[in-house]
C-alpha cells in the first residue's frame, strides 16, 4: 500500500472520530441539562407553571371559545376563568400565586382543532400534544441529517431534536413545532421547483404572521408568483375555515387581540421584551433608561439595516438548488426575528432547516460554523450562569440574539467573498426519502 494513501486514510478516521465526538458531547450536555430543568422546574413550581405554560392558555382559551363562544376565546377574563383549574397543579410553595393568564393571539380555526386536547385531564392533553408535535419534529430532524455523512446521521438526529429552541417549545407547550414542519416542507417544494406548494405551506406561518411576512416579502420581490398564490390560497382556507368555526365576532375578536390587545399585554418573563430576540430587545437591555420615542426610533433604524441587508444577499438569480440559498434563507428567518414585534427564543426553530444544510456542507463560511457550535454547547451555561445571577433564564434569550447578529453579519461578509461567488456546483438533493420503484 501506498504510505501516503494510508496516512491519509488515517487522516480521515481520525477527523470522522473528532466530528463524532463533537456531536456526541453536544447532545450528552444538551440531554443531561435538559433532565436536569424539567426535573427542576416540576419539582420547584409543578405543572403548567413553567412546563406547558402556554399549552394551558391555549386550554383555557379553546374551553372559553367552546363554552361561551368564540368571542370569548379571545378575551383574557374568560381564559383566566376557564383556566381555575390550573391552579391545582401548582406547587405547593408557589400555589398562592397568580394563575399564569394569557392571550392565544391565533386565529379562531386553531381554537377549534385544539378542543379535542381539552377533552382528558390536562396531563393527559399536554402528553398527547406534545408527542403529536414530537411526531412532527422527528421527520424533520430525520430529514436534514440525511445531509450529513452516513456515519453521523444518527447524532445529528438526536442532536437535532434537542436544539435548545426545540426543546423550549416542548417544555412550554408552543405551536411553533407545527410552523416548523410548514417551514421544512415549504423549503423541500422549492428545492423541488413546486412553488405553488412551497408557498401554501408558508402560508401556515401566517398562523403567527411574525415570521411570514419577511419571507413572502423576499418571495414577493423575487417574482415568484406562484408561491405568493399557495400562500394566498392558504391564507383564504385559515381565513374561511375561522369563519366557520367563528363567525364574524370570532374574526373580530382575533383581530382586536392581535392588533390592539396583546401589544398592550404585560405578563411577565414570558411577554417582557427584554426577554425577546429582537432588536427591540437588544435596544431595552443596551439603554434601559431609554424613551418610548427614542428607543422606537433605533429599533426601526436597525431593522431597516437588517431588512437592507437581504436586499444585498437576494442579488442575483434565484436558485434554491444552490448552496448560497441556504444562506439567504438563513439570513431571512434570522431577519424576521430581529425585526419582529414579539420574537421568542422557541422561534429559533425555523432556523434549524437552512442551518443544517449549511452545517452539512464542507465548504462556507467557517466562522459561522463555529457559531452553530456555539449555539449547541453555548444555551445550558448560559442558562445556569441566568439562573445564578438574576434567578430567572431571561439572559439566555440575550445570548441567542448576539449569537443571530453575530451570523447575520458573517453570512453578509461570507457572501462577497470569492467562495460565495463561484459558479454553482451540482444541484441540491431533495431533503425527503427518494421514492422507490415497485
Amino acid at each position: 500500500m501506498n504510505p501516503a494513501v494510508g496516512l491519509d486514510r488515517a487522516h480521515l478516521r481520525a477527523a470522522i472520530g473528532s466530528r463524532r465526538g463533537i456531536l456526541l458531547a453536544g447532545l450528552v450536555l444538551n440531554v443531561i441539562f435538559w433532565i436536569v430543568r424539567f426535573a427542576v422546574e416540576w419539582s420547584a413550581m409543578g405543572m403548567f407553571y413553567v412546563v406547558g405554560v402556554d399549552w394551558s392558555r391555549f386550554w383555557g382559551a379553546a374551553k372559553a371559545f367552546d363554552v361561551v363562544g368564540p368571542k370569548a376565546g379571545y378575551d383574557l377574563n374568560a381564559i383566566a376563568h376557564y383556566m381555575q383549574p390550573f391552579l391545582g397543579y401548582y406547587s405547593d410553595g408557589i400555589s398562592n400565586m397568580a394563575l399564569k393568564v394569557g392571550p392565544t393571539p391565533y386565529p379562531p380555526i386553531f381554537l377549534a382543532l385544539f378542543e379535542p386536547f381539552t377533552l382528558p385531564p390536562p396531563q393527559i392533553g399536554f402528553l398527547l400534544w406534545t408527542l403529536a408535535n414530537l411526531l412532527l419534529a422527528i421527520p424533520v430532524a430525520r430529514a436534514l441529517a440525511r445531509r450529513f455523512p452516513e456515519e453521523h446521521r444518527r447524532a445529528v438526529t438526536l442532536l437535532l431534536l434537542v436544539f435548545f429552541p426545540l426543546v423550549d417549545a416542548f417544555l412550554v407547550g408552543q405551536l411553533v413545532i407545527i410552523l416548523l414542519f410548514a417551514f421544512w416542507r415549504g423549503y423541500e417544494a422549492l428545492i423541488r421547483g413546486d412553488e405553488l406548494r412551497a408557498g401554501a405551506w408558508f402560508g401556515l406561518l401566517l398562523i403567527k404572521p411574525q415570521y411570514a411576512v419577511v419571507l413572502l416579502t423576499v418571495i414577493l420581490l423575487k417574482g415568484r408568483f406562484r408561491a405568493i398564490a399557495g400562500a394566498a390560497l392558504t391564507s383564504l382556507g385559515l381565513l374561511l375555515s375561522s369563519l366557520a368555526v367563528g363567525g364574524i365576532e370570532g374574526i373580530v375578536a382575533y383581530v382586536r387581540m392581535i392588533l390592539i390587545d396583546y401589544p398592550n399585554y404585560n405578563g411577565g418573563l414570558a411577554i417582557d421584551p427584554r426577554s425577546m430576540i429582537s432588536w427591540r430587545a437588544l435596544v431595552l437591555n443596551l439603554f434601559p433608561g431609554i424613551g418610548d420615542t427614542e428607543g422606537l426610533v433605533l429599533t426601526a433604524l436597525l431593522s431597516i439595516i437588517s431588512l437592507a441587508m437581504l436586499v444585498v444577499l437576494w442579488r442575483g438569480a434565484w436558485n434554491p438548488r444552490s448552496p448560497r440559498f441556504a444562506n439567504q434563507m438563513l439570513a431571512t428567518m434570522i431577519v424576521s426575528l430581529l425585526v419582529a414585534y414579539h420574537s421568542q427564543v422557541h422561534g429559533m426553530v425555523f432556523l434549524m432547516v437552512p442551518g443544517a444544510l449549511l452545517a452539512a456542507r464542507p465548504d462556507g463560511s467557517a466562522f459561522l460554523k463555529k457559531l452553530m457550535l456555539v449555539a449547541i454547547f453555548g444555551p445550558p451555561f448560559a442558562n445556569v450562569l441566568s439562573v445564578i445571577i438574576q434567578g430567572n433564564s431571561g439572559m439566555v434569550a440575550l445570548f441567542f440574539l448576539l449569537l443571530l447578529v453575530m451570523a447575520l453579519v458573517a453570512i453578509v461578509r461570507y457572501d462577497w467573498t470569492a467562495e460565495a461567488r463561484r459558479p454553482f456546483g451540482p444541484p441540491v438533493p431533495s431533503m425527503a426519502v427518494p421514492h422507490r420503484e415497485r
